[in-house]
């Protein structure tokens, strides 16, 4: 009896690449970006989010960031993409070892954004347990005159962007797709994944703590929240405990998709929400007075 012909071996299968807060040992034969390219990119990301809060304390009460005006918003907008585009890129340039070094080992698929919403339902829930906590200290406290200080303590959206030219429809579609998917989403969130990975390379070694990218988690989510600070201490406290949950998405889960998914429909439902405040035909519908919304925000 003949025997079977030793068949060839196979093409390697490349390793996959840590993702975003996954330990692989300094041992390890994966292919990835030196410690120094990985620094490097942390400089290049701190400095980013550094210059950021510093622009945006600057310009804290000088008006909405954004223009009213749905052309001009999409033009702004996209220059702040290119803005980030300059050190991510530089960064990039350095570590690029293959996608799992930003986007992780989880596939983008329909899991993706089922995923995501359950995150975004949790991060929904979470934000608001500050604001609950908030209000019930406040109308013990000060009575009647609790709900005007929530209303003062609220995130103010409208250093971001004009309340009013949310009730455009137009404007509000921008908002709740390019603007919380895009610029929002999925910059803040790669930002937020590069960071987590040039956090992890400040502590080289096979023995680092399981819990350093946790500490990278919490460090970077007080950075988010900073960067907010236009928004008030209420919008940097609501951010900051948003960065934590989806800091979190991005170590447990392994998907840098997901924690985008949930980021922008964090965003999305937010910005629905004033136009259906805003919006004249939407107020009619439900029977609010046109003033609703600034009754609500006290605006």
């Amino acid at each position: 009896m003949k025997a079977p012909p030793v068949m060839p071996p196979g093409p390697s299968v490349p390793p996959v690449i840590p993702a975003p807060g996954e330990g692989a040992g300094e041992g390890s034969h994966a292919r990835r970006a030196p410690r120094w390219a990985w620094l490097t990119m942390l400089g290049l990301m701190l400095g980013y989010i550094v210059v950021m809060t510093a622009l945006a304390a600057r310009h804290k009460d000088s008006g909405p960031a954004m223009s009213g005006e749905v052309g001009a918003l999409m033009r702004e907008s996209s220059a702040s993409l290119g803005v980030f585009a300059i050190p991510f890129g530089l960064g990039l340039a350095c570590v690029w070892r293959g996608r799992g070094d930003l986007w992780g080992q989880r596939a983008h698929n329909l899991w993706t954004w089922t995923w995501g919403t359950v995150w975004f339902v949790g991060l929904r829930m979470a934000a608001a347990v500050p604001v609950l906590v908030a209000a019930v200290v406040l109308q013990w406290r000060h009575g009647t005159e609790g709900m005007e200080k929530i209303k003062g303590l609220r995130p103010k959206i409208e250093s971001l962007m004009p309340l009013e030219s949310l009730g455009e429809p137009l404007y509000a579609l921008a908002c709740v797709t390019w603007i919380s998917f895009v610029v929002a989403g999925l910059r803040e969130e790669l930002w937020r994944a590069a960071f987590l990975r040039g956090f992890r390379a400040l502590f080289p070694g096979e023995g680092r703590s399981p819990f350093i990218p946790w500490a990278g988690v919490v460090v970077s989510s007080a950075l988010f929240g900073l960067a907010h600070v236009s928004q008030g201490w209420m919008g940097v406290a609501l951010t900051t405990v948003l960065g934590l949950g989806l800091g979190a998405v991005q170590v447990a889960r392994r998907s840098t998709w997901e924690a985008v998914v949930a980021h922008g429909l964090v965003d999305a439902s937010t910005f629905f929400l004033l136009f259906v405040l805003q919006n004249p035909t939407t107020q009619r519908w439900l029977q609010l007075p046109p003033n609703f919304a600034k009754q609500v925000l006290g605006g």
